[in-house]
């Protein structure tokens, strides 16, 4: 007689006051996991199989234990929302290994695996999301998420092709790997901060767009063959890699140990998609690991042409290494100043924080970005400006679509927000004697 094992759950009281359900075994039909049922202790093996959808409401909790794998065959759907976050973590942290303290989902995309998610928080797994099988669809979206303290948050599948992952508005921190080995990607609006890799991909541009992202505090930022576009990448150890094929356009790349690395790649990298960048405030703007000539021109330096030449690594500085040329090169840019602060302070004042909404815009055509502003994020409703010459300025506030939330006058060197700002990014025009100061803040 064949018996059909459907699930395990358990219901008890927690501290006599909130539910919570065990759970372990197949997911065979639909189902809804409530916040009333919250939180969901993950204590075995749980597969979702084909054509079969779990949803997670708004404001649930699963805390996975260690060893437990969550195969995921059929559709889950993560519907948190700003005021009402999903919350993804381990049962217990494991000492010494907090980035590896549960397993991750593992989706088999030829089966028929997809996640969507928005507003989720999730902590401390080893593979957070990782890919298996091929399927020609769409099978990873996420949006609005805080991913912090993960070894690997997106795992794809290297050279499989089809796979198509969307990541928008979202924030990676303090994990090991942000996003590694994907297939075709686009990420936008996104934050990766102090990373040992934010994202790597060796794939063709047509698998990969990068764009209106911040990386920061990384050993590595961006490993890839994409399209890079609008992006602000500054204080990491290495800032962009270059491979034969991609564009790197429009960014902002600061105050790195080295801007653009040319990467040792076999053969000679011929790439003149990297154009009208401004490459400024680094050790080396362009380091060479390549035993090939490079030619890069188009961009701008914040230096004068005969400063240039120490700014690059090259045969000069090591003849096993090709000669990097850059010419023409533009004038007229500025750099950023550098905040006085941390660039992420983390103020973290709920070991849980929702996630924010994020998006980066640094094509707003301003003349100066030399605002300094604490604290940055914005917790409360005040801005306090470090420059002293400010009070009784005009100000203006813009979300990231360039539309003006609300304007006033600065007092007594501070700006009082709109109760109502949502969190996200926004920029801080101030204009005195007919020049602009310009910087963005995070509203948390």
């Amino acid at each position: 007689m064949k018996k059909i094992f459907i699930l395990f759950s358990t219901f008890f009281l927690l501290n006599n006051v909130f539910a919570s359900t065990e759970f372990k075994g197949g997911i065979f039909s639909d189902q809804t996991w409530t916040k009333a049922n919250s939180p969901y202790i993950i204590n075995g093996d749980v597969t979702l199989f084909p054509d079969v959808k779990l949803t997670v409401e708004s404001g649930v909790e699963i805390k996975f234990g260690s060893n437990y794998s969550f195969q995921i065959r059929g559709q889950v759907n993560f519907n948190g929302t700003l005021n009402d976050s999903i919350y993804l973590s381990a049962l217990n942290i494991i000492p010494g290994q907090a980035k590896m303290s549960w397993t991750g989902f593992r989706i088999d995309c030829g089966q028929g695996g997809k996640v969507f998610g928005k507003y989720l928080n999730a902590q401390n797994a080893n593979l957070l999301f990782s890919l298996y099988n091929d399927r020609n669809d769409l099978v990873i979206e996420l949006k609005n998420s805080l991913f912090k303290n993960n070894n690997c948050v997106i795992q794809g599948i290297a050279s499989a092709g089809d796979n198509q992952i969307e990541v928008t508005d979202c924030v990676f921190k303090d994990n090991l790997l942000g996003i590694g080995e994907t297939d075709k990607l686009k990420v936008e609006n996104c934050i990766f901060n102090n990373h040992e890799v934010g994202i790597r991909v060796h794939e063709g541009p047509e698998n990969a767009m990068i764009e209106n992202c911040e990386f920061l505090k990384c050993r590595s930022a961006i490993a890839a063959w994409a399209i890079i576009n609008n992006c602000y990448i500054h204080d990491n150890e290495m800032g962009i890699q270059i491979y034969p094929v991609g564009t790197i356009t429009n960014c902002r790349i600061e105050y790195n140990a080295s801007g653009l690395i040319i990467s040792s790649y076999p053969y000679q990298i011929i790439n003149s998609g990297i154009y009208n960048n401004i490459i400024c405030g680094n050790t080396y703007g362009i380091y060479s690991k390549s035993m090939y000539n490079f030619k890069l021109g188009a961009n701008c330096w914040c230096v004068e042409d005969l400063e240039l030449p120490k700014y690059i690594y090259d045969a000069y500085d090591d003849v096993n290494l090709g000669i990097v040329t850059v010419t023409p090169t533009q004038s007229g840019c500025t750099i950023t100043p550098r905040p006085v602060t941390d660039p992420d302070p983390n103020p973290d004042p709920d070991p849980n924080p929702d996630p924010v909404t994020t998006s980066i815009n640094n094509n707003q055509n301003l003349e100066n970005e030399n605002l300094v502003i604490y604290p940055n994020p914005v917790l409360d409703k005040k801005i306090i400006l470090k420059q002293n010459n400010l009070n009784g300025s005009y100000y203006e506030i813009f979300n990231s679509n360039n539309q003006l939330i609300f304007s006033g006058h600065v007092d007594s060197n501070t700006i009082d927000l709109d109760g109502n700002l949502s969190n996200g990014l926004y920029f801080i025009v101030v204009s005195k004697d007919e020049q602009l100061y310009r910087t963005k803040f995070i509203k948390l």
